[in-house]
């Protein structure tokens, strides 16, 4: 459906000549790309502007779990190797979130650099003359914030960071040679929640974050428990979705579909579709 609907779109730019299109999945669209890689992209689309309001009410960017794009699309390798080259040309940003053991989150790069850009506005005084001292404090965190704006395309290429990789990939996109800014930069970044720490052996290592992305992660996890328990005491362990619907969410600010979708993906509830809907049970009963 996904792919008719492009064509059917592309078909009509074409007869209007009117070039092309003016949509975030186009937006993505790459000459070499496969049908399955340009369906994972217009998935994560779809369940973006699905979530947009309930990302707007926590204020958190648009981040979408890499399992729930495997409610959608049934191919999980197709899905993997396509997260997997869009990291690589820097369209897609993925990091590993604290909901489950081997759970990550996926963000668009133009929303993520969005966040950068947000971030150095806030940092900047509103008068530099009168605001001198705050300005001068907050120069070195805006110089880390344009710094990782700039390097992002290759840093989200990789699932961890070293010191050694940060510090090599910053030299070679920013230029010089002066190793203690970079671990200043590096410092910033962990200080303003754009890098967490990763526990290494021989190595002190990071991975790529959101600043405030713990709301989502503890709107989660709540609801998660919340949604099990509800289903637990039913007889069959089971509810029709539009009961589940109707079911005011005490510790989310998001829809009830994107932790449906979370909890679908990664295997603790199913979702079938019988005569009177979609019913919803425990995987595990």
């Amino acid at each position: 459906m996904l792919r008719r609907n492009r064509k059917r779109a592309r078909a009509e730019a074409s007869d209007t000549n009117a070039g092309p299109i003016d949509d975030d999945i186009d937006e993505f669209s790459t000459p070499d790309i496969t049908p399955e890689l340009d369906d994972t992209l217009a998935t994560l689309q779809l369940l973006i502007q699905r979530n947009e309001a309930g990302f707007i009410r926590i204020d958190s960017p648009p981040i979408i779990f890499t399992h729930q794009l495997y409610t959608v699309l049934s191919n999980r390798t197709a899905v993997d190797q396509s997260l997997y080259r869009f990291r690589q040309d820097g369209t897609l940003v993925c990091f590993r979130i604290p909901t489950g053991p081997d759970e990550y989150a996926v963000i668009r790069q133009s929303d993520f650099k969005s966040i950068l850009r947000k971030w150095e506005a806030a940092l900047r005084p509103v008068d530099p003359i009168t605001d001198k001292s705050i300005s001068v404090a907050n120069d070195e965190k805006i110089a880390a914030l344009v710094a990782l704006q700039r390097a992002l395309p290759r840093l989200a290429a990789q699932n961890v960071l070293t010191t050694d990789v940060l510090i090599d990939v910053l030299t070679s996109t920013l230029g010089g040679d002066d190793e203690e800014a970079f671990r200043t930069h590096i410092k910033n970044l962990q200080r303003l929640g754009f890098l967490l720490t990763t526990p290494q052996l021989d190595n002190q290592a990071y991975q790529l974050s959101v600043p405030g992305v713990g709301k989502l992660v503890t709107a989660v996890k709540k609801t998660r428990s919340d949604i099990l328990s509800v289903l637990k005491r039913t007889k069959y362990k089971e509810a029709f979705e539009h009961q589940l619907k109707k079911t005011k969410l005490r510790r989310s600010k998001l829809d009830m579909e994107y932790h449906l979708t979370d909890m679908e993906g990664c295997g603790l509830v199913r979702r079938t579709q019988v005569t009177s809907g979609t019913l919803v049970s425990l995987v595990n009963k």
